[in-house]
């Protein structure tokens, strides 16, 4: 299961492949954190992947889209420092 730290450092790779694309180092981090962290065998396009659904039981915003995901994260984190 995935944690905080997990989902917070895939999004942000996913934000920096998302800025950089076309570099190769920044595609093959973003395709090993979503396929390590979500267990997923072919890891879609940024924009693809930050707009789906996350359908995960222990996703900290169930239902909604990766960047809610991201947000929830990013504000449990605040809270909790």
């Amino acid at each position: 299961m995935a944690g905080r730290r997990e989902y917070s450092s895939t999004q942000v790779s996913v934000q920096r492949t998302d800025a950089n694309l076309g570099h190769q180092a920044s595609i093959a981090a973003y395709k090993q954190n979503v396929k390590s962290v979500y267990g997923i065998k072919s890891a879609p396009g940024p924009d693809e992947f930050l707009n789906a659904k996350d359908y995960w039981t222990v996703s900290p915003a169930r239902y909604k889209s990766r960047l809610h995901v991201l947000a929830e994260v990013i504000e449990r984190t605040i809270q909790n420092t």
